[in-house]
């Protein structure tokens, strides 16, 4: 069956990319694929040529028309609308393979580039030891002519765990970095009063690896450290030191019974909420105090603004075993507070809330690692990159 799929897929790649060869292209216009709107790198660079002095025909394609659109850009909704402009622009640019983006091969001076959905850090793209499943996949490289890399570092992981060539790996950041430098207040934004002392955000991954392979509940694993027995107490110890926890979990944790309860120093967010206010998390990341998270690569970026984060790592040899991870050791990556349980938890609020930091030097250290640009001009030299070569022009 796999087998099959593979044969499948490389007639479709084929037979596309033999269209593509006879559609001519315009050097003005610039086409994004977004198809599950998760308004990362490319509607980041969406906005900035938005806002910017470019005056290039840009077209964004979304499943969903957003509630707020972008001033001079041309939103669809269509696939066969979405090829035919995939088609027609010299620039094709797209957050990631897993949102439905449909490759072919570019032709003359077209370029398409795969921006990331971050970089990797838990196990993605080639596996390290199933050569024969690896086999059996679409080779990533086919998809896309360049992949956005943060650092030299990354190009390195990138190359290994998706195939690509040195060339093709462009260290130019991540255009949704640029939003980080805006720093905005999530609770001015979402119109909740500035009164708490510290303000931290959690951000797990989706620990579907271990509830999927391992036979333990799915109660235990779907939300590191936090679950409905200490929840109560956990509020009741952040209202006594007037902090606010905001959570995003993971779409598919949302629905846990853990987050169905309210609770006045627990704040629960997810996309809608965050479309319904009109809020670009990553324009309010540098107002929160502090960070939360575990194998997600949100903090990558986090650690550009320097400020204290905190790892749960309760389920660290699991997942080690399970999911995996794309560097031989990632420990030296996570420059934090590892939490091994609620005890952990509770010590890294009263961290941030006393400003305690013993691992501001490591994280510098790290940052300068993994992210060689620390500015907000990712999308500038993004558009500007591909002027100089000559894909598109105005």
């Amino acid at each position: 069956m796999i087998k099959i799929k593979r044969i499948i897929k490389d007639l479709i790649y084929y037979g596309l990319s033999l269209v593509n060869f006879l559609v001519p292209k315009n050097k003005n216009r610039i086409f994004l694929f977004d198809q599950k709107y998760k308004k990362d790198n490319v509607y980041a660079l969406a906005e900035y040529l938005s806002n910017s002095k470019y005056d290039y025909d840009v077209v964004y394609y979304t499943k969903e028309r957003p509630l707020l659109e972008l001033s001079r850009i041309r939103y669809i909704n269509k696939l066969y609308s979405a090829l035919w402009n995939q088609m027609r622009s010299s620039l094709v640019v797209y957050s990631y393979r897993g949102d439905g983006f449909i490759p072919f091969k570019s032709f003359r001076s077209q370029k398409i580039v795969d921006t990331m959905h971050g970089s990797p850090l838990k196990a993605i793209g080639y596996s390290r030891t199933d050569h024969k499943s690896n086999s059996q996949i679409f080779p990533y490289s086919r998809t896309f002519d360049y992949i956005l890399c943060l650092s030299d570092y990354f190009k390195e992981v990138v190359q290994e765990r998706f195939g690509a060539s040195e060339e093709q790996c462009l260290v130019l950041g991540y255009p949704r970095n640029d939003m980080i430098f805006k720093d905005e207040s999530f609770l001015t934004q979402v119109k909740m009063e500035e009164k708490y002392e510290k303000v931290i955000l959690w951000m797990p991954t989706w620990r579907n690896s271990i509830i999927g392979n391992s036979g333990i509940s799915e109660d235990k694993y779907s939300f590191p450290i936090l679950n409905i027995d200490n929840i109560k107490h956990v509020n009741e110890l952040l209202e006594s030191k007037n902090i606010l926890l905001v959570i995003k979990p993971h779409p598919f944790q949302i629905s846990l019974e853990l987050f169905q309860a309210d609770q006045s120093n627990i704040k629960i967010i997810d996309n809608e909420f965050l479309d319904k206010h009109g809020v670009d998390l990553y324009k309010a990341l540098n107002s929160f105090d502090g960070l939360i998270t575990d194998y997600s690569s949100v903090y990558f970026d986090y650690l550009l603004t320097n400020k204290t984060i905190g790892f749960t790592m309760d389920d660290f040899d699991l997942y080690s075993g399970y999911q995996g991870f794309s560097v031989d050791d990632p420990l030296p990556l996570m420059p934090g507070y590892k939490i091994t349980d609620l005890d952990g938890l509770i010590k890294f609020f009263e961290n941030v809330l006393e400003e305690v930091d013993s691992f501001k030097s490591k994280r510098e250290e790290v940052n300068h690692k993994v992210n060689k640009y620390m500015d907000n001009k990712s999308s500038e030299r993004f558009i500007d990159f591909f002027e100089n070569i000559g894909t598109i022009s105005k």
